[in-house]
């Protein structure tokens, strides 16, 4: 367990070395290790950096789905325990997932989506239901 960080900055600046350390070593132990790896395949030392400079069109294709289907299984998780037959019949979390639809389309935020509808639902529950 490390101790709390100190208040003067060289003990800070000691502190965040020491507690990066073992972070850095593991990336120069991996990234020598696909060094080496590419290397031996018959790969320049220049190869790896084109490589992550493309962004491959498969990745690309995802991207433009996976919001969707992302959103559409959060909606099923979100309304999966609600008790449809008894007590409020879904109304608070119906009220709340269409003022997040609606906050969404009109200000395309999703910090702010996320904080009105988390606020709505729980003020719903709160006070009126």
């Amino acid at each position: 367990m490390q101790a709390s960080p100190p208040a003067t900055r060289q003990e800070t600046v000691r502190f965040a070395f020491n507690s990066s350390l073992p972070i850095f070593f593991g990336y120069v132990i991996l990234g020598t290790g696909y060094g080496l790896y590419m290397h031996n395949l018959g790969f320049g030392f220049w190869f790896p950096t084109i490589m992550a400079a493309a962004t491959p069109d498969f990745v690309t294709g995802l991207g433009r789905f996976l919001p969707a289907a992302i959103m559409g299984m959060l909606v099923v998780y979100c309304y999966r325990n609600v008790n449809w037959l008894g007590g409020t019949h879904g109304l608070p979390e119906v009220i709340a997932g269409v003022v997040t639809v609606i906050v969404h389309l009109w200000k395309h935020s999703l910090f702010l989506t996320l904080i009105v509808g988390t606020l709505c639902y729980m003020l719903l529950i709160n006070f009126i239901f």
